[in-house]
């Protein structure tokens, strides 16, 4: 498995589920991602979206999350894949190690 940084914002509020003893939180990061490209920083068409899940203690806290709250998180990642109604399906999944929250900053520019 090979750890994983990512940052971006919750897509929805995270579920949480009980494994045995251990607390699961599960959610969804949404992540601009982009590239430099003639020296200007280009984002991607589409947003890359990452699923995490983070267990007992770290899944407590995450449960406290919600919808659009920033986010960083450094996990291990592996691929994992389900049944769904089109099919088999095929997803890389981050088990978070820890996070953390990203403050909400006021906009700048003229376009606040």
């Amino acid at each position: 498995m090979a750890e994983r940084t990512i940052w971006g914002h919750l897509a929805a509020d995270p579920t949480t589920q009980q494994a045995g003893k251990a607390t699961v939180t599960k959610f969804r990061v949404i992540e601009n991602t982009g590239a430099l490209r003639d020296g200007k920083w280009t984002e991607d068409d589409e947003p890359t979206t990452h699923y995490v899940e983070a267990w007992f203690q770290l899944g407590d806290a995450a449960a406290e999350l919600t919808k659009g709250a920033g986010v960083i998180v450094v996990g291990r990642e592996r691929s994992e894949k389900w049944e769904s109604a089109e099919g088999t399906r095929y997803g890389r999944v981050i088990r978070a190690e820890r996070f953390g929250v990203m403050p909400k900053l006021a906009r700048t520019g003229d376009d606040a």
